[in-house]
C-alpha cells in the first residue's frame, strides 16, 4: 500500500532562513504541525516532519503510520479517538 500524493522532499529551497523552512512546510503535504522544540533528535530542529521517516516518492502506508505513532508518542495530542466531529467552534 502507497500514500496517492508525494513525498516532497526537495524543494529547490534550503534550511538556513525562516523563510525558507516556511516554504518547504508549505509544501510538505504529510507533516503535522506542532510547537516541539524536542531536542533536534527527529527532524528539523526538533520538528517531526514525514520527510524524515521516508525518502520514497509516494511513500508507503505503513511509513506513514510510523511517523504518526512516533508523533504522538513525542507530542502526546489532547486527541480523542473512535468519535465523530458534529461542530468545529472557533
Amino acid at each position: 500500500r502507497r500514500l496517492l500524493s508525494i513525498n516532497k522532499r526537495f524543494t529547490g529551497r534550503g534550511l538556513s532562513t525562516p523563510g525558507d523552512r516556511d516554504y518547504n512546510l508549505r509544501h510538505d503535504w504529510h507533516s503535522f504541525l506542532s510547537n516541539d522544540a524536542g531536542n533536534g533528535d527527529v527532524g528539523d530542529g526538533g520538528r517531526l516532519l514525514f520527510t524524515h521517516f521516508s525518502d520514497r516518492f509516494f511513500p508507503l502506508a505503513d511509513e506513514y503510520l510510523e511517523y504518526v505513532r512516533a508523533f504522538v508518542n513525542k507530542t502526546q495530542p489532547r486527541v480523542l479517538y473512535g468519535h465523530r466531529v458534529y461542530n468545529v467552534k472557533r
